[in-house]
């Protein structure tokens, strides 16, 4: 795989996402529906067929909290991750015909003791584990740059065993801004003391290889079709080249064509 033109040999830190890049999302949805439905079932015995359809249910008015949110006014993380647990509850118990309190106050804190009580559940891509090591072995100092909750990130690394090879663990709940822009990755490299342009960003989604090239790293995408970049063969926002990579396990050997 040729190297990306004007990409700089000196970068010292990678910033992994996590859902999709790391974690098997649609593995861990089902290990997590399956936690879920024997937790809730020993709290409101029932058929579990119903508690499947308002997971799903649920889910889809969360992503459209997510989506409204990245378009309006930022009021902070814990007021955003309130408004999200309330509504995840509501929508969750209604689509299964659960009464709720009508106080938000008291299905915050049901929704919270809730998420507290289902195991978080790591499902690793394949090459995870070993990629994360050989990057460790190169001396660089790794992190994680999440859309997810910072604290359940590191339950799942820890619960993989990979914990302690990460310097920082970042997410919108201590970067206090949803991961929807450039400024998320600003605010993480500013977290962890690093200089944008010695940072590498490793991620499965287009939009945030854009936002981490806006910031001034660099970035390699992660994905599926390795023909289909972030925008086109190059980014014009930043007039650098998009490094695509169609496994994990590839990110190793771009890196050292980098360094190289």
């Amino acid at each position: 795989m040729p190297m990306a033109q004007g990409y700089h040999s000196r970068f010292d830190s990678v910033f992994l996402d996590f859902e999709g890049t790391l974690n098997d999302t649609q593995a861990s949805g089902r290990l997590y529906a399956r936690d879920f439905i024997a937790t809730v079932g020993r709290m409101h015995p029932g058929e579990p067929a119903r508690w499947i359809g308002a997971i799903i249910t649920s889910l889809a008015d969360v992503r459209a909290l997510q989506e409204k949110a990245a378009a309006e006014p930022w009021l902070g993380y814990d007021a955003y991750r309130r408004r999200e647990l309330v509504i995840w509850l509501r929508s969750l118990y209604g689509a299964a015909g659960v009464a709720l309190p009508d106080e938000d106050d008291q299905v915050y804190r049901l929704a919270w003791e809730l998420e507290e009580a289902i195991p978080v559940r790591f499902a690793p891509l394949s090459g995870v584990d070993q990629t994360i090591r050989d990057l460790a072995a190169r001396g660089l100092r790794l992190h994680i740059a999440s859309g997810a909750n910072s604290r359940y990130v590191s339950r799942c690394l820890s619960d993989g065993g990979l914990i302690e090879l990460f310097c920082g663990v970042y997410g919108p709940d201590n970067l206090d801004t949803l991961k929807s822009g450039a400024d998320f990755f600003r605010r993480a490299f500013s977290a962890a003391g690093c200089v944008p342009s010695h940072c590498l960003v490793v991620d499965d989604s287009p939009g945030p290889v854009r936002w981490a090239l806006e910031a001034g790293a660099r970035a390699i995408q992660v994905g599926p079709d390795p023909s289909v970049p972030a925008e086109g063969p190059d980014d014009r926002r930043t007039g650098q080249e998009v490094v695509c990579v169609s496994s994990l396990e590839q990110v190793v050997s771009v890196v050292n064509g980098m360094s190289r």
